[in-house]
């Protein structure tokens, strides 16, 4: 099967009885978002899908415009009025050199074959100064370390596939917060590189993630007390993992 045909029957059909299309902004996405976009800002959203982070983007007075490789993808964007085109995120963008002044790429790069590549276009099409944000699943959370003690691997792609099937899973690269900081800075040659993790949830734990009603509500009770492990200790207690890097393409 193609990229584009899976990503088209990823957006139309989802899979199994999940469906990427119910993925909600979370804080920690607004928080990451409204501390780097500034009024004015002309901003990329790679990997857009269905355009989730477009009015967050909006709100903050930027200019927004969106890639994504799934023609279903840009269709949901579209019919929203929003400004996405369809392209192989890891292959030449539609836009030239210096085009923006930020590039957001969340929940992305886990699911490309060559992320540098990705990165590296990035790179071009943002303005010396300009910032590359994003966000990718922390493969070394502690409740993952936690299965594969127990010889159980957990891709993390959907609910549907990622302990069922994992074999038909959408992430198919994995970073941990070091990896993530040389594919950054050794890899793209981004400066004034930062890797900051989500507060720690009990919700990112195997079967609690399925929880609901008062079961959630009391789980998530209990996270807050160690809500700043996942910030003081991401590569262990942070499931997600939130990157800022600065451009520079001229001599300091």
């Amino acid at each position: 099967m193609q990229v584009d045909q899976y990503y088209r029957d990823y957006w139309e059909h989802g899979q199994g009885k999940w469906t990427a299309r119910e993925v909600a902004v979370i804080p920690a996405e607004v928080e990451h978002i409204r501390r780097h976009v500034q009024t004015g800002n002309r901003v990329l959203d790679v990997g857009c899908g269905d355009g989730r982070l477009a009015s967050l983007i909006r709100e903050r007075g930027a200019v927004y415009a969106g890639v994504d490789v799934s023609e279903s993808a840009v269709r949901l964007c579209r019919e929203k009025g929003l400004d996405v085109r369809q392209c192989d995120t890891t292959q030449i963008w539609p836009f030239p050199d210096d085009a923006f002044d930020a590039v957001t790429i969340f929940e992305v790069l886990e699911h490309l074959f060559r992320p540098d590549l990705c990165l590296a276009e990035a790179r071009r099409v943002v303005r010396d100064g300009g910032l590359v944000i994003g966000s990718v699943p922390n493969a070394a959370v502690l409740p993952n370390r936690l299965l594969f003690a127990g010889g159980i691997f957990n891709p993390g792609g959907s609910p549907a596939t990622s302990l069922r099937r994992p074999w038909q899973d959408a992430h198919i690269r994995f970073f941990t917060r070091s990896t993530l900081e040389r594919l950054l800075r050794a890899e793209i040659g981004m400066a004034d590189v930062a890797v900051t993790g989500k507060a720690f949830s009990w919700l990112a734990f195997p079967v609690a993630y399925r929880a609901h009603g008062w079961t959630r509500r009391l789980l998530d009770l209990a996270s807050r007390p160690l809500a700043p492990l996942g910030r003081g200790w991401p590569s262990l207690f942070a499931d997600r993992l939130y990157f800022r890097g600065t451009v520079r393409k001229s001599a300091p």
